[in-house]
């Protein structure tokens, strides 16, 4: 992704930058590594433990390298040459493969568009079924990004936006009248 602005990596995460410049993002679509959501406790107020396991898979680290070093290719070319004054990150002094690993496990983060932590599907690890009911619940139906048994090569709110059309369908057909209803919907805004 090309992004014109500029962000600084701090113990939170990524902020904008008070220097100017643009941003090549490398994204993976669809990651092999998995993560993990538990409940920290029976106490609904309690928050979740949430462990990404980013860059947990070796193919995740390999195609990242790929990315990094042809997006440096791309600002090294000359379509580029009169604009790119320097590199800010990673650095002109990540250049082998391991200098990228050593990086992207420092610094990579997830965007926010998780997926997949109630599961749609028939096996033993989903969590919906494919009307989207939860298995073994009555009147409980999930719509929203976590049902999702794949990522999508996309922004996620438009396939949660479609997901939950669908479930606005399913619930209109129901004759058994109200059914409780999870929506959340991802989605985000730059504020300047």
């Amino acid at each position: 992704m090309f992004a014109p602005h500029n962000f600084e990596l701090s113990p939170d995460g990524p902020k904008p930058s008070s220097h100017a410049g643009v941003n090549g993002i490398v994204s993976l679509c669809r990651p092999n590594s998995r993560g993990r959501v538990r409940l920290r406790s029976t106490k609904f107020e309690d928050t979740p433990v949430i462990n990404m396991q980013l860059l947990s898979d070796a193919r995740d680290i390999a195609l990242m390298i790929k990315g990094c070093k042809m997006m440096r290719k791309v600002y090294a070319s000359a379509a580029f040459r009169d604009f790119v004054e320097s590199e800010i990150l990673p650095g002109p002094s990540v250049q082998s493969d391991q200098d990228w690993e050593d990086y992207l496990r420092e610094t990579v983060f997830g965007g926010n568009h998780l997926v997949g932590t109630c599961k749609m599907g028939s096996d033993d690890h989903s969590v919906v079924n494919a009307n989207l009911k939860v298995h073994g619940l009555q009147r409980l139906r999930i719509a929203d990004a976590s049902i999702m048994p794949e990522l999508v090569s996309a922004h996620t709110n438009a396939a949660v936006l479609m997901i939950a059309e669908k479930a606005s369908d399913m619930i209109k057909e129901n004759s058994s009248g109200i059914e409780n209803m999870c929506f959340k919907i991802n989605t985000f805004f730059h504020l300047q």
